[in-house]
């Protein structure tokens, strides 16, 4: 099973992110958006693992849920990763120390049963838009106007992910509420 760690987004979020994603349709010459329904804030890709190791991560996970108190986080601006030519564009957070708590956390407890750490920086972003080529430039990003969205964090999950012919499916394991 291919696997991750994520957190859901309030409907205001989506909303936000669904609004952007038409503005970046209009000052695109071509682009790949994420379906709504896929819009998530990766914590952690566990990647390929065994059936066998699920139980050993929902207990971790477990762990951490109930050590750690629910926080906010906040939408605030869009950004993009230049990709062969074309871009992958993302929204970005602002840097809450409670989310990248959580992700500490979740690392510890996974390494503790054999996971290895992630070796780059945590650097919390939301992928909206993938394979895009603006009509007049990636500068044509900046004229749309971002607000602030906070959302309220008070549970993560696990999830499968699987690719499909209809695109990649994500199917929600378990959730670990916060305290």
């Amino acid at each position: 099973m291919r696997l991750f760690i994520a957190v859901d987004l309030s409907e205001s979020a989506l909303k936000k992110i669904a609004d952007y994603q038409k503005e970046i349709l209009e000052i695109s010459e071509k682009a790949s958006i994420t379906k709504i329904t896929n819009i998530h804030l990766t914590i952690k890709f566990i990647g390929e693992t065994e059936k066998s190791k699920i139980d050993s991560i929902l207990k971790a996970l477990r762990i951490v849920a109930k050590k750690t108190s629910s926080f906010e986080i906040e939408l605030s601006k869009l950004g993009y990763f230049k990709r062969r030519g074309n871009y992958l564009i993302w929204v970005g957070l602002e840097n809450s120390r409670q989310l990248q708590r959580l992700k500490k956390e979740i690392e510890f407890e996974l390494c503790k049963i054999g996971f290895k750490p992630d070796l780059e920086d945590y650097l919390p972003h939301i992928t909206i838009a993938r394979r895009v080529k603006f009509k007049g430039g990636v500068s044509a990003l900046d004229d749309i106007d971002t607000d602030i969205v906070k959302i309220y964090c008070s549970k993560f999950s696990l999830y499968s992910s699987q690719f499909t012919k209809n695109g990649v499916r994500y199917k929600s394991i378990s959730d670990f509420y916060l305290k």
